[in-house]
């Protein structure tokens, strides 16, 4: 059996909940609407000042902003053990007018190219952490 989660059930933040717009995502792109079109930004613009949930978004900033956590059990597969304590977590941008076209090729390229500069960020935060020490 699966040990008990500590974070459920889920309370948001006060701090956070405190500083939702009085829209929610849903109406701002569109549930129920007959016209399709495409979506607007909810999270994480490149100027938060310009969307709804904006003031979240720099609430969001505002915490530990290191990829590094403790590593949690459910997240290995099945009979995989480690003694690892903690993971680092990598994120590249990938290209939205190019994955947007999957499954045409130009997507699979996109996704190709991105999971080659994760590969290449591991390697390097893998090189330091080794130069620092840290096996």
């Amino acid at each position: 059996m699966a040990p008990r989660n500590p974070f459920r059930p889920f309370t948001p933040n006060p701090e956070m909940t405190a500083l939702l717009p009085d829209i929610t995502g849903n109406e701002i792109n569109g549930l129920n609407e007959q016209e399709v079109r495409r979506p607007k930004v909810v999270y994480w613009a490149p100027d938060p000042d310009e969307i709804a949930f904006g003031e979240v978004q720099k609430w969001f900033y505002t915490r530990e902003r290191v990829g590094v956590t403790a590593l949690q059990d459910e997240w290995l597969y099945e009979n995989v053990e480690t003694s690892f304590a903690n993971v680092i977590v990598l994120g590249v941008q990938h290209d939205y007018d190019k994955l947007k076209s999957a499954p045409d090729q130009v997507a699979g390229a996109d996704f190709t190219r991105q999971y080659g500069r994760a590969a290449a960020a591991a390697k390097k935060v893998a090189g330091w952490r080794s130069r620092a020490g840290g096996g």
